[in-house]
């Protein structure tokens, strides 16, 4: 078993993200991995053994919470760390800050210099350090913190987030390894992803419009080859006996490109569909 100084879990996810956590500006749960994987990154550059993971197996609310203690408390490790973004009712002008819990009046410095670092690096309020029996708090075996980086639904907190991304990840970086001994060197070099129309649904976005197209394309005026002859012969000899092709297209098999075999195909399924 691998043995880390820290081990990092991104707040709330699931099975196809689920548990979004809480939305406003930014997605918390897509935000948490965000900078979870950046503080990580830069950690193990610099000689501190860490380890970020997403819950991706859970179905409800409860499973998610075990399964992101389960990972914790699996691991050999000296400290926990959770990324959370928080959230209330309304938008407040000037923001709402950064907070950090745990559950053990001991660990209360560490939490608010975290806060602190934090608060200073995207220009927020420093909320401190907070002491409350969260799930996570309460039933991981090593001293457990749980981050609290910014409001989803302040515009004020969103923006200074954005714009101070790769300081953030820095400062809770250097804070976190300066418990072990040991300072970082160099950024993150990582900024968030900024926000993009996704396509709906089954719609395909422009690469993957752009790369079928090539490979239709390529396969135009393209036979087809001596298996897919095979395969197909006694299909459409079968859909012509049918009566579901009016002609025998399986003397013509062996001429058909990969355009034209797939023509027939498709009428084939289309016509078998309607005759059910």
């Amino acid at each position: 078993m691998a043995t880390y100084d820290v081990v990092f879990t991104a707040g709330h996810g699931g099975r196809n993200k689920f548990d979004k956590g809480a939305v406003g500006y930014i997605v918390e749960h897509d935000e948490a991995v965000r900078v979870m994987n950046a503080v990580v990154a830069l950690l193990n550059a610099n000689g501190v053994r860490s380890v970020g993971y997403v819950d991706k197996v859970s179905t409800t609310v409860n499973n998610n919470l075990y399964e992101l203690v389960r990972f914790h408390n699996a691991q050999q490790r000296a400290m926990d760390i959770q990324i959370h973004f928080n959230a209330t009712g309304g938008d407040q002008a000037g923001g709402y800050g950064t907070e950090v819990y745990v559950n053990q009046q001991r660990h209360l410095a560490n939490a608010n210099e975290f806060s602190k670092v934090m608060a200073d690096a995207m220009g927020l309020k420093n909320r401190g350090g907070k002491l409350y029996n969260w799930y996570f708090n309460a039933n991981t075996a090593k001293p457990a913190y749980l981050f609290e980086v910014a409001f989803v639904n302040s515009k004020f907190d969103t923006d200074q987030y954005r714009k101070n991304f790769d300081k953030l990840v820095h400062a809770i970086a250097s804070s976190v390894a300066n418990k072990f001994g040991k300072t970082i060197k160099g950024s993150s070099n990582t900024k968030p992803e900024t926000p993009q129309n996704k396509p709906n649904e089954g719609e395909l976005t422009m690469s993957q419009y752009n790369e079928l197209k090539t490979m239709i394309n390529n396969l135009e005026n393209k036979k087809i080859d001596k298996t897919m002859r095979e395969d197909l012969v006694p299909l459409f000899k079968k859909a012509y006996a049918d009566g579901i092709f009016k002609t025998d297209h399986s003397t013509k098999v062996s001429e058909m490109t990969h355009e034209q075999a797939l023509s027939r195909l498709v009428s084939y399924v289309s016509r078998t569909e309607t005759k059910k």
